[in-house]
């Protein structure tokens, strides 16, 4: 999952942990169905931009070498990676991961197109804390993007961790606090 959708998915996370807390019920789903899904990539697998798309990456790599191969094996079946990796794509079927695979050139084009802007306020960040390998991911790196303050919850997990019930412990009460805050 890319940064956006992340982002669509902590605010709907958000809203369906803040509801209860002030009596109300949560909004409308804010993501479309899976068939929603699957027929939007239909459309765009069938566009002039998923031509303009496959051509573009296509060229982008060719100049790549041969993915290595380990005792002339191919790589792991994707939801064995993903499980031995604790993901919770792992839960997935075998389809829905082909379809989501389907969609990353729709979503690599995207974000070739988006313009960044700043954000014109503050901004509640939560850091996957766990000890991790690259070390330029941090709020500050966000500093840029804001014209606000930063106020930073570290959590003991990774990144991929979030989205979890431990995390999502954490964070569901901070969000409410602070969207209480903000209805006051």
């Amino acid at each position: 999952m890319d940064g956006f959708g992340y982002s669509l998915l902590v605010r709907r996370t958000a809203e369906v942990y803040t509801a209860p807390a002030r009596g109300e019920e949560p909004g409308a789903r804010a993501f479309g169905t899976l068939a929603d899904l699957v027929g939007e990539d239909a459309a765009y697998r069938s566009s002039e931009a998923f031509t303009a798309d496959r051509a573009h990456w296509t060229e982008a790599f060719a100049d790549r070498p041969e993915v290595p191969r380990l005792a002339g094996r191919g790589a792991l079946p994707a939801r064995t990676f993903l499980r031995r990796a604790g993901s919770p794509l792992a839960g997935l079927s075998d389809r829905t991961l082909s379809k989501i695979v389907d969609i990353v050139p729709n979503h690599a084009r995207m974000m070739r197109e988006h313009r960044h802007r700043r954000y014109d306020g503050d901004l509640l960040f939560f850091t996957a804390a766990a000890p991790r390998a690259e070390d330029r991911l941090t709020r500050e790196a966000w500093r840029t993007h804001v014209t606000g303050a930063i106020d930073n919850l570290d959590l003991d997990c990774t990144h991929p961790q979030l989205m979890r019930d431990r995390p999502l412990d954490d964070i569901a009460p901070v969000l409410a606090a602070r969207l209480k805050e903000l209805d006051a």
